[in-house]
């Protein structure tokens, strides 16, 4: 499994804060995480997908995931086939990203949508 994830950055497995259960439904396709990246527990980065076409809906496709730098994705979050995730975003626990996420902003919800753009002014 491990073979089908590609990191751009060191992983510091000991980091306790980024951890990452790695689900059976990753052993097809993959997702790659830039440095600095925070994944929370239980979350899930489905790379397959099936088509909606009855006639394929048996087939089962893959798209990667790309997480950027610096995104943050709290716990149980789901993140499905062929998303990216933009640098220094974060997604709100129990999100459900079917979609693009843009940089510096804040998702929330099932499905994920825009809250607000991140202020770093705020603690």
């Amino acid at each position: 499994m491990a073979e089908d994830i590609r990191y751009s950055g060191e992983i510091d497995y000991n980091d306790v804060q980024r951890t990452m259960q790695l689900a059976a439904e990753m052993n097809t396709g993959w997702h790659t995480e830039e440095d600095g990246v925070f994944i929370g527990p239980q979350c899930v980065l489905a790379t397959e997908y099936h088509p909606e076409d009855p006639a394929h809906r048996h087939e089962l496709r893959t798209k990667p995931i790309v997480v950027k730098r610096n995104a943050w994705l709290g716990a149980d979050v789901k993140v499905l086939a062929g998303v990216t995730i933009g640098e220094n975003a974060i997604v709100a626990a129990g999100s459900v990203v079917t979609k693009d996420v843009p940089d510096n902003m804040i998702v929330a919800g099932s499905p994920a949508k825009v809250i607000r753009p991140i202020d770093p002014e705020r603690k």
